[in-house]
């Protein structure tokens, strides 16, 4: 597992405690394959003191880290792939340091992966209100109690309601695949050689990824019993949305393809200067369906 991580100590720590009570089985019960995992906190020049949170954090989990040191190059894309150099197992998953994950997460990943080879899977995140979190009581178990409420629920069980249809079926099922909760097998990753380190900023690097994964033969995954809770996240700022554009900007270059141009549809609900013309999973509803009249296929670029 991977995590990069930037000035967010507190929450790498909550999310970190709760990786200490994954039960190994299938959902609902402990009765599956036994697997190991390990930890990988990738800290992309934090000046927070992750370092010494980490350096004293209970020695029950296999946990690893290392320090990249910030320069104009920092971003996801190099701290996961630097994660990625580091791993050993043949299942990669990623997390951000700003959730905490249900005690069956790991299980429903790799149960997902075991119905077939080549899966891209991505797990359901629950959005938490803001407040603070229970250390005490989640260093000893997971409790929904020592947590902010839930205050909305993953926006993509929505689309799949309004398409009928799952994101095994979507042709545009690789621009939902979040690494703030996603699974891959390694050799699928290292064969495309990783993350694109040319997207910097916030946006779209998962989704560049994979869109190269199902280009060579991967398929997308729905897990929603691989739960995240995720701290109420900052709305979007100018900024962040002048990042987004730059990186869809070189997205369309790499993969001049309709329907990678066809992302453009949703600038107005990330634009903090505009009004969306509805809300974001209509919007996204309407994205498949004028990727299906254009014809697209996940594979057709192969």
């Amino acid at each position: 597992m991977i995590i990069p991580t930037f000035n967010a100590r507190t929450t790498l720590r909550c999310c970190l405690l709760s990786l200490l009570h994954q039960r190994i089985g299938a959902h609902g019960s402990d009765a599956g394959p036994p697997f190991t995992y390990e930890v990988i906190v990738v800290d992309d020049g934090s000046s927070d003191g992750t370092s010494e949170m980490i350096a004293q954090f209970p020695s029950r989990l296999d946990l690893r880290y290392t320090f990249l040191p910030r320069t104009d190059r920092s971003g996801r894309a190099r701290a996961r792939n630097a994660g990625l150099a580091l791993a050993t197992g043949g299942l990669v998953v990623t997390l951000d340091a700003d959730q905490v994950v249900e005690p069956h997460f790991l299980a429903e990943h790799a149960r997902l992966h075991a119905g077939g080879p080549g899966r891209v899977v991505a797990g359901r995140r629950l959005q938490l209100a803001d407040g603070p979190m229970d250390e005490v009581r989640l260093e000893h178990g997971f409790d929904p109690q020592a947590l902010p409420p839930v205050v909305r629920g993953d926006e993509r069980e929505q689309l799949f309601r309004l398409l009928d249809s799952s994101l095994e079926d979507m042709v545009t099922g690789w621009h939902h695949v979040w690494t703030c909760n996603a699974s891959f097998p390694r050799d699928r990753l290292e064969a495309v050689g990783g993350f694109d380190e040319t997207f910097t900023g916030w946006g779209l690097e998962d989704a560049e990824l994979a869109y190269r994964l199902v280009q060579g033969g991967a398929t997308t995954h729905f897990a929603p019993s691989a739960v995240v809770r995720h701290e109420h996240r900052t709305p979007v700022t100018a900024d962040m949305y002048r990042e987004w554009c730059r990186n869809l900007a070189h997205f369309v270059r790499r993969h001049p393809a309709p329907e990678v141009r066809l992302q453009e549809i949703f600038a107005p609900a990330i634009d903090p200067d505009r009004s969306a013309p509805g809300t974001w999973d209509d919007i996204a509803a309407e994205f498949e369906h004028t990727a299906r009249r254009l014809g697209a296929d996940p594979g057709q670029h192969r």
